[in-house]
């Protein structure tokens, strides 16, 4: 009676492969690994020994090619103190990462550290050290003159990528913040209104400072003076912001046509709270956001708002790591996502578009 194969599919190994196609194991190990070598083996074989190793199920192994090349195939995702990974747009980018990553045949490893507003890197330091990661995608925008965890990881030598955060010195993928603000002040400028309220500076935080910064070179071009007390600080909460900024805004700007919120979620609080006030929104004062959540759309008014396409972002930064972990070269010129206005009524516009 034959003995018939009863080895698992999780456990095949080249060797079965080259049993099946009557091959050798050196031309397995060509094909499948994608060797320059397969110049030199017919097509015909190739075909052979791909749709056999398809329909026996096989699948590198993982840790017998980790100790060939010396990787892990595994790459950290670093995240300070995992409240990064709450707003809609980290979840979009963590989804870019993920479908990304496995896409390749990596492996993603979601890492939480302590980071304090003093920029106190101990725990990222501490996570590299124990760490068996190829690289690091890291989470986070504390706005810091230098930025210590470029240099825990560039000391020990690990390759790595920002995500939405600048950098001159590291390599990095961020969103165009400046643009976004100015697309969106430029907008309401062209709706009439001058009198526009900027809601959520906080100088900690670089996307802030950015969009801060857009908000002013659009007042600016148009020769608008710009206004410190129209200029409003970002809470801890962000239902919290929009509701301060209200009392604030009623009682000491009775002339604002229009209010610029930093995010989606103040904006939304921002309406509710002029509802509450007997005030209509646009029919009284214009309000917009920033990210394009998908409440934006079924807010009361609908939200016009500026899109951030987090998924982009996300792949962006695997194949820019990728790339470093390959290379062993660090690549300085940033990958900037764009960014896009979307317009609704809550600005006042009588049409939805995307600009």
């Amino acid at each position: 009676m034959a003995k018939t194969n009863t080895l698992p599919r999780s456990l095949l190994t080249q060797k079965d492969i080259a049993s099946a196609c009557n091959v050798s194991r050196s031309t397995v190990a060509a094909v499948l690994g994608k060797n320059p070598s397969t110049a030199v083996i017919s097509p015909k074989t190739q075909e052979l020994v791909r749709r056999t190793a398809k329909k026996l199920g096989y699948r590198p192994h993982s840790a017998a090619r980790s100790l060939r090349s010396g990787q892990t195939n595994t790459i950290a995702l670093a995240v300070p103190n995992m409240r990064f990974l709450g707003g809609v747009v980290s979840i979009r980018t963590l989804h870019g990462i993920a479908d990304r990553i496995q896409e390749l045949g990596y492996v993603l490893s979601i890492c939480s550290y302590e980071e304090t507003e003093s920029g106190n890197q101990s725990g990222l330091q501490r996570m590299a050290l124990e760490s068996r990661s190829d690289g690091f995608l890291l989470f986070g925008d504390l706005y810091t003159a230098v930025d210590p965890r470029e240099t825990i990881l560039a000391e020990l030598a690990i390759p790595f990528v920002l995500l939405a955060k600048q950098s001159k010195t590291a390599s990095s993928v961020h969103f165009d913040n400046i643009r976004g603000a100015r697309l969106m002040v430029e907008h309401l400028l062209s709706l009439g209104h001058r009198r526009i309220a900027f809601v959520g500076r906080n100088d900690t935080v670089e996307c802030y400072q950015e969009r801060k910064i857009g908000y002013e070179q659009a007042l600016t071009k148009a020769g608008v003076a710009i206004d410190p007390q129209l200029i409003f600080p970002h809470l801890n909460d962000f239902v919290e912001t929009g509701r301060s900024a209200i009392k604030n805004i009623l009682r000491k700007n009775k002339t604002i046509d229009a209010i610029f919120c930093f995010t989606d979620a103040s904006a939304m609080t921002v309406i509710q709270e002029l509802h509450e006030c007997q005030l209509r929104v646009p029919q009284d004062i214009a309000v917009v956001g920033f990210d394009d959540t998908p409440m934006a759309a079924l807010a009361s008014p609908p939200l016009t708002t500026i899109h951030q396409d987090g998924y982009a972002l996300g792949q962006a930064a695997v194949d820019r790591l990728l790339d470093q972990i390959k290379t062993k070269k660090t690549q300085l010129d940033p990958i900037v996502i764009p960014v896009r206005l979307v317009v609704r009524s809550s600005c006042g516009a009588t049409l939805s578009k995307t600009l």
